[in-house]
Order: C-alpha cells, then structure tokens, then sequence
C-alpha cells in the first residue's frame, strides 16, 4: 500500500545518468518490482541531472517526495589521508586531504567540498571531494523540484560500506563504471590507497593491473561491483589469469533490475 509519496534515486556520472523512483509503502508489505520506475540518460553532469529530475514520476504528495544522490565516475575524487601526529580531529584531516587534493589537480579542485568517511581514530581516512558549483546546481534542481534531499554519497565508497568484507583483511575493491574504474585498496584493515581510471580502449582486466600497480597492492582479494547498470559481460569477469573476483554490493540496491 503507497502512502501517496515516492522515493527517488540518481546516479550522476561524467557521461551518463541513472535514475529509479518506487512508491513508498507501509513497512514489511511485500513490494511489487513492477512499481520501480528506471531511466538511463546517456548524458551526464548537471544537463543530466536536470533532465532526470524533470523525467522522475510524482507522488500524490509530492512535496514529500524523498531523493538520494549518488555522485560516480568523474564527479567524485578521492584520496586516502593517513592521520598525522597532532591531529585530533576530523577537520584536521580535511585540511590535509584539501592540500593533496590541490597537489593533485591543481587549480580545479579549488572549491571542491570535501567529506571524510567514517573510520577508527589514528587510522587512515578515506576523503571524498565533489565540485561545489556542482553541488549547488544540483540543490537549485531539487528546490525547483520540490523534492526533499535526502543523502548525497559517493558511489565507491557506498559499495565499501554495503559489501560484508572482513574487517581485517588485505581486499582490493572495485567498481566497473560506464567509462572508467575506480579502486580502493586496503592492507591490514586500513585503507592503503585509491585510485580511479577512465577505461578507454583497454579492458576492465587491463585498468585493473594497472590501477593496483601503480597503487602497489597487486596480490589482496578482489571484490568487484558495476555501476553501469548493464548485465556481466566476459570481460567484467575476466578480471586476470588465475584469479577470481568475488562479487561486491550494488550501490544502491533496487537502482538496476540486476541490483
């Protein structure tokens, strides 16, 4: 049974957008999966964005309308920040990952805004920075919309943190996106390094090596997830030689049919 209002998810990305919208019912009645509503844009970023949002279905109380967005390949960078001696809060962490950021990409990271991922105190954190120009544009969208802004994540880390993965363990975590790969490496239970890659003309197997070499974790098991929306092709699967990939959580689970 609906209560009249809908919940909304999009995936941006550099190149594409996803959406999906279900009908919010009353909790432990068992969902119809014709309900879901889904929408691909081969177009990203903002023009993608507003093209989505102007497409999602409305509930009868609309204004109550709930939306979760996922920022992927291309929006979303990221950097692992050791804790240095003397911090003591997060938001030392945050100047730090703000200077490496700028190391990294110069002047366009320039009013990037910048989050840290939970993690243990003194362990390494994982910061994660979107553009703010795109984030007010994308707050103009909702306030146009009506529609209530619920979360803004980032799609790697939400496949880390839906995937059960041992919290001790060495683990290489991927994510197959429409135009590139992302991984983040962890050695010991810490986050070691992270890295992304557009994929070009090489396949998910090549980017992969590559990503873990230069990031130097290249024997850790492999966990692998897609955000492309499209089913297992051999070459997702074929990650190398001797090797498997475990299967690691969608990022949102009921934004593809595969999910």
């Amino acid at each position: 049974m609906s209560l009249g209002f809908r919940e909304h998810v999009v995936l941006v990305e550099r190149d594409v957008v996803f959406a999906a919208s279900r009908p919010v019912g009353i909790s432990n009645v068992r969902r119809r999966t014709d309900d879901i509503w889904r929408l691909r844009l081969d177009t990203g970023g903002v023009e993608g964005c507003a093209q989505a949002m102007a497409s999602l279905p409305r509930g009868r109380l609309c204004r109550m309308d709930r939306l979760h967005v996922l920022a992927g390949f291309g929006l979303a960078h990221y950097q692992v920040v050791p804790w240095p001696d003397g911090a003591r809060s997060l938001r030392d962490l945050e100047a730090l990952a703000a200077g490496r950021f700028a190391r990294r990409f110069g002047g366009m990271s320039r009013g990037w805004k910048i989050a840290m991922t939970h993690a243990a105190f003194g362990c390494p954190h994982l910061a994660v920075a979107v553009d703010g120009d795109w984030l007010d544009h994308v707050h103009r969208l909702v306030v146009q919309a009506r529609l209530r802004w619920v979360t803004c994540r980032d799609v790697l880390h939400e496949v880390v943190r839906r995937t059960p993965l041992d919290a001790s363990a060495d683990a290489s975590i991927a994510v197959h996106h429409t135009g590139g790969l992302s991984c983040l490496l962890r050695r010991g239970g810490r986050w070691h390094d992270v890295c992304a890659l557009p994929l070009a003309q090489r396949c998910v197997a090549q980017t992969l090596d590559t990503l873990q070499t230069l990031c130097g974790v290249d024997d850790a098991p492999l966990w692998l997830a897609r955000a492309h929306g499209r089913a297992p092709s051999p070459n997702d699967d074929r990650i190398c030689v001797g090797r498997e990939a475990c299967s690691a959580a969608a990022p949102h689970p009921w934004l593809w049919e595969s999910a």
